[in-house]
Formats: structure tokens, C-alpha cells, sequence
């Protein structure tokens, strides 16, 4: 279930005598709309309470009922990690820092190793062109070698679109990879999506370029007729290349930033009681302000904020100069909540670290 159908007012009425497979208890039950908002699942088409299944995908990543991937399309956030149980020595410390910042700014050690490469790192327009000719190379064997499938597949049609994209792709004179990654997906979206389709074969040349693959890890395969295979695919067609592109445009602005040669800084928000589990464990103080962590040819500053109450007021702007993604400690789900809803609205990633 990669996304929820939130059922509106009518829909909901309709269904008001079926129960919520979490709770049981009757998915319409006469309070306010607020309370009383359902959904249906994507993966198995089960009702659901919003309430129930957002307090469900805080502690799981898989369906409570046919156990699908599952996340929420309403709390989201970039990274998901766990607070160690024991206090970080120094090199610990760097490791776990480390593996947060590769979650939410792909590419970034690279792009330090490598400041050669254009403004998104390994993201280049020669790997684009790449992917697609290897694509339609694959494609294009397949469907010589398919045996007796052949007298199924027998027109051209599929030949056609390789020839057609390749050559689009192929005589593309600009330099952004975004603009012809952009391109590609508004060209395969209303191509078939069958298991050895060849938009099948570009999932798979896509999935093994670097920093396209870090968004196409789940499978190996996509020409595979699994249930999950397939959804994904439908996923990644219809919407899913370009909420990576997004994404990737989101992080973009740390390769245009001058401050990005060196220095990373994040926020971090929470209780009160929280923040200090967090600062004791990361750097062994009880709660400070700002703590240093400095990595081969890079730094990356941990700021505490103000309370809730005050960022409502205050809030962060978006896009801000002064923070490269939100850390938000949090020990359960209506915590939480409060501050995504704080701070989500600013297009700025947000990491999600638990305490247990």
C-alpha cells in the first residue's frame, strides 16, 4: 500500500455500517467528519479509520491486513531511524550522522570527491542517455529471443516507441538531466506497463544509476509478474519517476549553495525531554545548542530550536539558507504529529528519529 484512498463525506456514509479492520469499531460512528475520516487501502481495498492506520504505519511499514509495503501519504518524512540504545563514541557518531545525511541528500560524499561532475553529482545527461540505450537494447533482445511469444508480439508497435525514444533521447542538446529526465517521464507514461513491456527495461536500467537508484531499490527485477512487482511499476509510471525527480529537485539547492563545500547544518525539535535523550546520546551533554560533527572535507552543525508553542509563531521559512533538513525526536505518534504538522509545510527534509 503505497498510498491510502481517503473516502470522501458521501462515500463515507455509504460505507457507514462496515467496521475499521484495526479498531472494529464502525468506520462511520456519529462524531465530527475529523473523527470520523476513513479510508480504503490500496493494496488489499480494506476500510480503514485515517486515525488507526496513522497510528498503524508510525511502528510498521507493511499493511496490518495483507502486510503490502505501507506508508502515509499524510505524515511523511525522508528518513526513518531509531535512536541507538547506548551513548555514541566519536567514530559512532559520525557513522550514524553519516548514514542520515546519504538518506536525505543522495549523492552528497560524492559530489565532495567529485567536483568535477555537473550540479547533480552522478545525475548526469550522459547516464540518462545511457540508461535508455542499454534499456532499449535489452528490450530489443528480449524480443528476439522470446521464442514462441513471438507470434504474440508480432508487430512492431514496441520496436516503434524504442525507436522513437531512443531518438528523442538520443539527439537531446541540452545539459540539465533533470529537463530530459523530466522528458522521458511524460513520454513512457501512456506506454504499456506489462511484466516485459519495455518500459519494464528502463525501470531496470533506471534502478542501477546512481542517484536514480537510490529511489528504485525495492526490486531487482521489474519485469517480474509478482503482485508487489507490478503495483510498484504502476506506481513508478504513473507518478512515481517524477516524485523522485522532486525530490531530487528539493536537494538540488544544497549543490547551488555556497555553504554546501564543507558544511551541512540541521535542526533538531522535540520535547524538551526528548532533546535531551538525544544531545546525552549523540554527544554525551546533557542538552546544548549547537554540536560540531566533522567528517572527511565536510561539517555538519546540530542546532536545537524553540518549542512548539514558539515555532508556531515563528516557523521556518522555506527553502531557508539556515538549515539543510529537520531532525524531529520523537517518543510516540500524537507527538509526532504535532510537529510534522509544524514544520511540513516548508519543503525541507524531514528525518524522523525515534526514541524507544
Amino acid at each position: 500500500m503505497n498510498e491510502y484512498k481517503t473516502l470522501s463525506y458521501s462515500e463515507l456514509l455509504a460505507h457507514k455500517d462496515e467496521e475499521c479492520c484495526i479498531c472494529q469499531d464502525l468506520i462511520y460512528h456519529d462524531k465530527s467528519k475529523k473523527d470520523s475520516r476513513a479510508c480504503e487501502t490500496t493494496c488489499c481495498k480494506r476500510l480503514l479509520h485515517i486515525a488507526c492506520i496513522e497510528k498503524w504505519v508510525f511502528d510498521n511499514s507493511t499493511c496490518p491486513l495483507c502486510r503490502a509495503p505501507c506508508t502515509s501519504p499524510l505524515i511523511k518524512y525522508y528518513h526513518d531511524v531509531k535512536l541507538p540504545g547506548g551513548y555514541m563514541a566519536p567514530d559512532a557518531r559520525k557513522v550514524w550522522f553519516k548514514s542520515i545525511i546519504d538518506e536525505v541528500i543522495p549523492g552528497y560524499f560524492d559530489l565532495l570527491e567529485e567536483p568535477q561532475t555537473n550540479v547533480s553529482g552522478t545525475f548526469t545527461v550522459s547516464k540518462i542517455k545511457l540508461a535508455i540505450s542499454e534499456a532499449s537494447w535489452n528490450y530489443l533482445e528480449w524480443r528476439k529471443n522470446r521464442g514462441l511469444n513471438y507470434f504474440w508480439h508480432c508487430t512492431k508497435k514496441g520496436a516503434n516507441r524504442v525507436e522513437n525514444l531512443n531518438h528523442i533521447v538520443s539527439t537531446w542538446s541540452g545539459i540539465d538531466p533533470k529537463e530530459l529526465f523530466s522528458l522521458i517521464c511524460k513520454e513512457i507514461r501512456d506506454y504499456p506497463r506489462k511484466d516485459h513491456s519495455y518500459t519494464s527495461f528502463i525501470l531496470n536500467s533506471f534502478s542501477k544509476m546512481k542517484p536514480i537508484s537510490l529511489y528504485l531499490n525495492d526490486y531487482d527485477d521489474y519485469t517480474a509478474g509478482t503482485l508487489e512487482v507490478r503495483d510498484k511499476r504502476e506506481y513508478l509510471l504513473t507518478r512515481g519517476l517524477e516524485d523522485i525527480l522532486g525530490a531530487m529537485c528539493i536537494n538540488s539547492r544544497f549543490y547551488k549553495k555556497e555553504m554546501f563545500k564543507g558544511k551541512l547544518h540541521a535542526k533538531v525539535f522535540g520535547k524538551k525531554t526528548n532533546l535531551k535523550i538525544f544531545w546525552n546520546k549523540c554527544f554525551s551533554t546533557y542538552l546544548d545548542n549547537t554540536k560540531q560533527v566533522s567528517f572527511a572535507k565536510s561539517d555538519l552543525f546540530v542546532t536545537t530550536n524553540p518549542d512548539l508553542a514558539d515555532l508556531t509563531h515563528t516557523g521556518i521559512q522555506p527553502e531557508s539558507p539556515e538549515v539543510d533538513f529537520i531532525i524531529i525526536v520523537t517518543d510516540g505518534y500524537e507527538d509526532y504529529v504535532a510537529w510534522n504538522k509544524a514544520l511540513s509545510h516548508n519543503n525541507i527534509p524531514i528525518v524522523r528519529v525515534v526514541i524507544k
